[in-house]
């Protein structure tokens, strides 16, 4: 195996080719993120900053000579990034695959040029990680930490509130707390330059660790303030500031200048840096090597072409027991006591990424009135997910409809008790009550978790990646507490009866 940078280099731009064509779909949806979320445009900026931190340290990689790892960890880690991504692949959880897919690329690099090469550039590696566009999932807690925060402060600063879920209600007007008030892109942004700042001016681990958090926990802070300050901005001046396009850019105003005093207070205990250079004594690794020496290397690197394929080769093959694209039957079934009715309940439907199919009716029993929605997919697509972060009740921009609160609800069925997530929807003086859950492979859940898991299992049993999300509502009295007793008698004749006429439309073996 010759010990040389230009033969690991070829190795690499092999692998990284290698790669490439096994997981395109998981590059495209990667890239797709970079180029179009602008929360995310920093990842384009990943790649050519790794590559300059390996070349400022190029005199310190000099004195080794890269060989095939022979350590078990690297390998090891391949392995888990490979797991990861095919469990991110069959639970259609993209962030999974591509954590995976990057675990898989640092891995095969690492066996590639040795432990010795790993460890000096074992940062510009780890730094890979942030072009993984990932942090959707905290969106919802940073939206109620945000609200929590501006509520407490305008009734500190001695402005009444009347506030419902995101919604808050001051003298001077409304305000909501959306997405874009989350800061989640002010705390990716800062992260992604607090770890390379943190790296680069300082050697103590301490001071290192310090920065970073400093630069977790500030852009949060600041965006509680950014929130408060803007809505009193408003409220002192009649809303004649601080709304429209002034609302985002004293926002990102605000944001720079904390910016600027983090790291120019950052900068006071800055420590000189200079790219490594060999240590005194430490002569370069020779490159002989016995014949054991070389087939052993190029044993490892076969193997670890071949275990990088093996996710998407066994994905190809589990995608045969998904079901083809076809019509399904679309009419409204009668529920025990409920029959369907021609008859519109409410203008409201939930904001669902597009189904394959949609059960929904207004039902009647006696005087009763009550609302299904059953949102039913397959064959799934990047556009077209059952368990998705996109599927919410109502959008959080929806200038008419609003969620002012959210619970667990559990509710008695024939086959035992389900746990809901139930909600209340307000549109002016308007209310609705709203309970959801989902239907995976014969099993109801209102966990997305679960959810996840039962979709994984099904994938990997055969039987595809059907399922669907069933809602159920009833207008809510404007003084009515959240309970309605023909709402708990539809979930409970919707949760009896919907698996058994799903599983025949869809063909599905499932209970």
């Amino acid at each position: 195996m010759k010990g040389t940078w230009t033969f690991a280099l070829t190795v690499i731009v092999g692998y990284v080719g290698w790669l490439v064509a096994w997981y395109w779909p998981t590059l495209v949806s990667m890239a797709s993120f970079w180029w179009n979320n602008s929360t995310y445009n920093h990842c384009l900026a990943v790649f050519p900053v790794v590559g300059w931190l390996i070349w400022r340290d190029r005199q310190a990689l000099e004195s080794v000579t890269p060989a095939p790892s022979t350590s078990r960890w690297p390998m090891l880690a391949m392995l888990a990034g490979a797991a990861l991504w095919l469990g991110g692949d069959l639970a259609d959880v993209a962030p999974g695959r591509q954590f995976g897919f990057v675990t898989v690329l640092i891995a095969g690099i690492w066996l590639i040029v040795g432990d010795r090469v790993a460890r000096r550039i074992a940062f510009p590696l780890a730094f890979l990680y942030f072009a993984v566009p990932v942090g959707e999932v905290l969106l919802p807690t940073m939206i109620e930490w945000t609200a929590d925060f501006t509520v407490w402060a305008l009734r500190l600063s001695g402005v009444p509130v009347l506030r419902e879920g995101m919604t808050f209600r001051i003298p001077s007007g409304s305000w909501s707390v959306v997405e874009a008030c989350a800061g989640l892109r002010y705390l990716i942004a800062s992260s992604f330059v607090g770890v390379l700042y943190a790296y680069i001016a300082y050697r103590s681990r301490v001071r290192r660790i310090a920065f970073v958090a400093a630069s977790l926990i500030v852009p949060i802070v600041a965006n509680w303030l950014r929130a408060y300050m803007i809505v009193m901005i408003g409220h002192l001046s009649d809303n004649k500031l601080a709304v429209g396009v002034d609302h985002i850019l004293y926002g990102w105003l605000f944001f720079g200048i904390v910016m600027l005093l983090l790291f120019w207070t950052g900068s006071l205990w800055r420590e000189d840096v200079s790219p490594a250079t060999a240590e005194p004594g430490s002569p370069r690794t020779s490159s002989v090597e016995t014949r054991a020496d070389a087939v052993s290397g190029w044993t490892i690197l076969v193997g670890a072409f071949l275990i990088s394929a093996l996710p998407p080769l066994a994905i190809q093959l589990l995608h045969r027991g998904d079901r083809p694209v076809i019509p399904i039957e679309r009419s409204s079934p009668v529920l025990g006591d409920w029959h369907p009715i021609d008859d519109r309940l409410t203008e409201w439907t939930p904001r669902f990424t597009v189904p394959r199919t949609v059960i929904a009716s207004t039902y009647a029993r006696g005087d009763a009135r009550a609302g299904l929605y059953a949102a039913v997919y397959y064959a799934q697509q990047p556009d077209s997910k059952l368990v998705s972060s996109m599927n919410e009740l109502v959008h959080t921009t929806d200038p008419w409809w609003h969620v002012i609160s959210d619970r667990a609800s559990t509710v008695d069925t024939p086959h035992g008790p389900l746990t809901v997530d139930e909600s209340v929807l307000r549109i002016r003086d308007s209310r609705l009550l709203v309970r959801r859950w989902y239907w995976i492979d014969g099993v109801s859940t209102s966990s997305h978790l679960r959810a996840k898991l039962l979709q994984a299992r099904a994938r990997l049993l055969g039987r595809g990646d059907a399922g669907a999300i069933i809602v159920v509502y009833v207008p809510l009295p404007e003084e009515a507490l959240p309970a309605s007793a023909a709402l708990d008698d539809l979930t409970r004749q919707a949760a009896a009866s919907l698996p058994v006429l799903l599983a025949q439309r869809l063909g599905s073996d499932s209970p």
